[in-house]
């Protein structure tokens, strides 16, 4: 089991909600293609148990890079990252298009994994 999936057993025995974050990158040059396919992907609906809490976006070196900050609910975290994977795949076709898909947790979550809390 990777990383990703050994974090998704220990927050799902939790029964807490699992996070999910996104990084796009996308060079200047695909910057409308990229905002017109996000209005575009925006106006269907997520799956009831995937949740977007927040997206960002900076810009400088090359391009733009994205942040996604999504939530799943507890016992629904396979379907939420095949859910998220499908969603992205709308934007394979933008030139110079990279994305990558993490598990994170809150620092509430994960200072107990150490022995420590706030």
């Amino acid at each position: 089991m990777n990383a990703n999936g050994r974090l998704a057993s220990i927050m799902s025995e939790g029964g807490a909600a699992m996070h999910l974050m996104t990084t796009t990158t996308y060079p200047l040059s695909s910057a409308a293609q990229a905002g017109k396919k996000f209005v575009e992907v925006a106006k269907s609906p997520l799956p009831d148990f995937l949740n977007r809490l927040a997206m960002y976006t900076e810009y400088g070196g090359k391009g733009i890079t994205a942040y996604g900050i999504y939530e799943v609910e507890a016992g629904h975290e396979d379907e939420g990252i095949k859910a998220l994977v499908k969603l992205i795949t709308n934007f394979y076709d933008i030139p110079g298009y990279e994305t990558a898909i993490r598990v994170v947790l809150t620092v509430e979550e994960a200072l107990p994994m150490i022995g420590l809390e706030l």
